[in-house]
């Protein structure tokens, strides 16, 4: 018969403790309930107490097997019987209790996973954005992107979950600035779409994304056709440029203007970068003496770091600068470099004091708004311009245009061959571009 162990009393399982002779766990049979034990361990550091647990040993299908009841005290011994018993009647009914509590903690686990919010979900979503900001993505943009969130999506469908969060639901969020904020409701709308596909990658609903546009359309108001807002509709893709005739022209405009954001202008047209590799221009990245800006990797676009040869109009332009920041373009109000919005504006402006001098203005008659009139050049157009015009004036090849300008062209097997970024025919390039762009008239 197996041995009968005392049923021991709370105050003898308040005494008991681990080996301290050999300084180690220690296991005592309690009594009152089939195999139940409490192992006792040596507290971990000076002065820390002793951890006791409850263990049950029993015997489930001609395994001898443990299952844990919990920590002493706060399961009490009257409790830890109970379970140990329940356990018992469950086995001799050939059940499996560590299955059936492991059945009970998944279920458990699923309800919590299936509880979170969508302000939680956002929180997540806003965490990993911020962790991998950078140049491309500053951290205060990535603010900015969660206060408009938090603004205008929390308060309506913050407290939801995933899955009650409808389209009727988004709509009801976006109909108070679909019209009045275009595009701020465009931006809140992405950033919906992002957090409810990640919901959806971690099991949290099923079906269609709520927040895609086409099951939005019809529950939003609809936008007269004929003034159709394009930031709510695909456009062509193009970035509107400046026609290269104009180019000279818009160049003897803005030498004259005063401002930081100017010389931001002038140098991102000498060296047709993008405006994100323009404004982020540190001058720990120029070497004056070689005549060289290398933009680091993580600006690219390409994630891979490219040297552009300096002009001898951009290197002037550049001496001509105060090194009183990092960054070429710093900017105070945004505690880094000048913005973009900064910089649209300043080509708003130029354009508005040109026709104000009986001018044309600078726009693309290529690409045109919703009620037909050409639009506003753009910071990123003036690497169209920039490529016509080596193409159809400077008579360079598409190669050579294409590696002044980052492109990556050709197949992998091409660019594995490629061992050279051909500096020195670009340097060229960039010479006739910047003496282009400040001769006053055109050559013929």
């Amino acid at each position: 018969m197996p041995k009968i162990v005392r049923a021991l009393t709370d105050r003898e399982i308040k005494l008991l403790t681990y080996n301290q002779e050999k300084g180690r766990k220690a296991y005592h049979s309690v009594g009152g309930a089939n195999g139940l034990v409490l192992q006792c361990q040596p507290p971990k550091n000076d002065g820390d107490p002793i951890s006791k647990s409850w263990i049950q040993r029993v015997r489930i299908q001609g395994k001898q097997t443990e299952i844990g009841l919990g920590s002493y005290p706060r399961v009490s011994l009257a409790e830890a019987r109970r379970r140990a018993n329940e356990n018992k009647i469950s086995i001799e009914n050939g059940e499996n209790p560590l299955s059936a509590k492991k059945d009970r903690l998944a279920q458990a686990l699923e309800g919590h996973r299936k509880a979170i919010t969508f302000t939680q979900l956002m929180n997540v979503y806003f965490i990993d954005r911020l962790a991998t900001s950078g140049a491309r993505q500053p951290e205060r943009k990535v603010k900015k992107e969660k206060s408009q969130i938090v603004t205008y999506a929390i308060p309506t469908i913050g407290s939801l979950i995933a899955s009650d969060i409808t389209p009727q639901r988004l709509a009801e969020m976006l109909r108070p600035i679909w019209l009045r904020l275009p595009e701020t409701a465009m931006r809140v709308r992405l950033h919906t779409h992002a957090i409810m596909r990640m919901a959806k990658a971690k099991e949290l609903y099923t079906g269609d994304n709520p927040a895609e546009l086409n099951r939005l359309k019809d529950l939003l108001p609809q936008v007269n056709s004929k003034r159709a807002d394009l930031r709510h509709r695909k456009q062509s893709g193009n970035q509107p440029a400046l026609p290269v005739k104009d180019c000279q022209r818009f160049w003897l405009l803005l030498r004259d203007q005063p401002q930081k954001t100017d010389r931001a202008i002038e140098f991102l047209m000498l060296t047709a970068s993008r405006p994100i590799e323009a404004r982020s221009a540190k001058w720990a990245d120029i070497d004056l003496e070689n005549r060289i800006w290398t933009v680091p990797a993580d600006v690219m676009k390409m994630g891979i770091a490219h040297r552009v040869p300096l002009s001898t109009t951009a290197l002037e332009l550049l001496k001509g600068l105060t090194r009183d920041d990092q960054y070429i373009f710093g900017s105070s109000a945004t505690d880094g470099f000048i913005s973009d919005t900064a910089m649209r504006n300043r080509i708003g402006k130029l354009h508005e004091l040109d026709l104000k001098h009986q001018g044309q203005g600078f726009t693309d008659p290529n690409e045109l708004d919703s009620e037909g009139r050409p639009r506003l050049c753009s910071l990123h157009g003036m690497r169209s311009s920039f490529s016509v015009w080596g193409r159809e004036v400077g008579n360079h090849s598409s190669e050579l245009i294409d590696r002044c300008l980052a492109h990556i062209e050709g197949s992998k097997v091409t660019r594995s061959y490629q061992r050279t970024d051909l500096l020195d025919k670009r340097a060229l390039i960039m010479n006739e571009w910047g003496k282009y762009l400040t001769t006053v008239e055109a050559p013929s």
